[in-house]
């Protein structure tokens, strides 16, 4: 009975598979971890307009009742609010983060004031915000 010689290594279909496998692993890799990239920027964009909602609420609920800065909107003079790190500009020039607040009067019962302070900001080609309602 003759042997029959078998040929040793692998044929292009072999490697050609292989390789699509491989192609078919490593994008789905670089995928996941461009996923959870964006996912962390989002978050740490969130992080920070609560930080800075809740640094205009700490300033605002110890105003006395009578104190104009109630009732005056944000403006360029309120970047105490922001650290440096939180004063980005877009690639348009505009401030990344901006906050504004709306004080209503004997809401909601008599003697009390509600606030509502809105921190908005431009994530990618999306827009987020982050409300804050304080009533004293």
């Amino acid at each position: 009975m003759p042997l029959l010689n078998k040929p040793l290594g692998f044929t292009i279909i072999d490697a050609l598979f292989a390789l699509a496998i491989f192609s078919i692993a490593t994008f789905t890799y670089l995928y996941q971890i461009q996923t959870a990239n964006s996912s962390i920027t989002r978050q740490a964009s969130s992080i920070y307009g609560n930080i800075i909602a809740e640094n205009i609420a700490e300033d605002l609920s110890m105003k006395s009742f009578t104190d104009t800065a109630l009732l005056q909107a944000y403006n360029a003079s309120h970047r105490r609010y922001f650290s440096k790190s939180l004063v980005e500009v877009t690639s348009a020039g505009n401030p990344k983060y901006i906050a504004s607040w709306d004080v209503t009067e004997n809401a909601p019962i008599a003697g009390n004031r509600t606030i509502v302070i809105k921190v908005a900001w431009q994530d990618g080609f999306t827009g987020s915000s982050f409300t804050l309602r304080i009533v004293r």
